[in-house]
């Protein structure tokens, strides 16, 4: 029995004791004990329709406590609504665990919150990178294709190049080659005057036709 109930017993016995004040007829207290016993119900039934989240919010936690400590007193209590009334009386402690795991909960809420939101920064700072990256990729690759489309015009101009070369060192030893015997030819003709004078003419327009052959070659630059 709590302090509040057995204040009430006292408060019961006084009123049942007391010498000085007229006593009402039994039936006249019974009547006034079913009316206050039927107004505690309806009263704590108005405070339970409400909820319990709502009523561990409330200021109405006091007043459950005297209401369920007068109808443990009630002898007219079902053994289901004393079930129920010990239940009801454990509301005002239990407000005070569930308030605190109010708290907590929307403390971790609160975390989670902040979290998701430092996890957005992040997210969107690695897109950011993600992005930049990539478009310095793209870049990269575009000069790349640029380089290597040049790589193929210069390696097409080294073989052109380098055919041109080749002819032109065939016809260079071509000429090479004949220059001996044109030394020989001038050789036997200052000793043989007479041969000299004859192949004169030919010599001459083999010498024209030598000239306008290599002419192209004179003053030729292969410089761009």
């Amino acid at each position: 029995m709590t302090q509040d109930d057995f204040e009430f017993y006292l408060n019961s016995l006084d009123d049942i004791l007391s010498d000085s004040a007229p006593r009402p007829p039994n039936s006249e207290l019974a009547r006034l004990q079913t009316d206050d016993f039927a107004k505690a119900r309806h009263n704590l039934s108005s405070l339970l329709s409400i909820g319990f989240t709502s009523l561990a919010n409330s200021d109405k936690l006091s007043e459950i406590t005297n209401l369920t400590s007068k109808l443990h007193f009630d002898p007219n209590l079902t053994p289901e609504e004393l079930s129920i009334l010990n239940l009801v009386q454990e509301i005002p402690s239990a407000s005070k665990d569930f308030l605190e795991a109010q708290r907590a909960k929307k403390l971790r809420i609160e975390e989670r919150k902040q979290e998701f939101i430092l996890s957005k920064g992040k997210i969107a700072l690695l897109q950011g990178e993600e992005a930049a990256a990539s478009s310095t990729i793209r870049e990269i690759d575009e000069q790349i294709a640029v380089l290597q489309s040049r790589k193929a015009v210069l390696a097409a101009v080294v073989k052109t190049n380098q055919k041109r070369i080749a002819d032109l060192v065939s016809k260079q030893k071509r000429v090479f080659d004949s220059v001996p015997k044109i030394v020989n030819e001038v050789q036997v003709a200052n000793s043989e005057r007479s041969l000299w004078e004859l192949k004169k003419n030919e010599a001459a327009k083999q010498e024209a036709e030598i000239l306008a052959k290599f002419g192209p070659v004179d003053g030729f630059s292969f410089v761009r």
